[in-house]
């Protein structure tokens, strides 16, 4: 999954808009984990 697609499947989902919104991607072992600052977490 890329940066846009894990942005835009969170801002869907919770209704983020573009400001204030920082994503960390952590790569681990098996899956990717995108940290949306808003406390939100996305793990594929």
């Amino acid at each position: 999954m890329t940066y846009k697609e894990a942005f835009h499947r969170v801002s869907w989902r919770y209704g983020f808009s573009i400001r204030g919104i920082n994503i960390i991607i952590l790569p681990l072992e098996e899956k990717t984990c995108w940290v949306f600052t808003k406390k939100k977490k996305l793990c594929y």
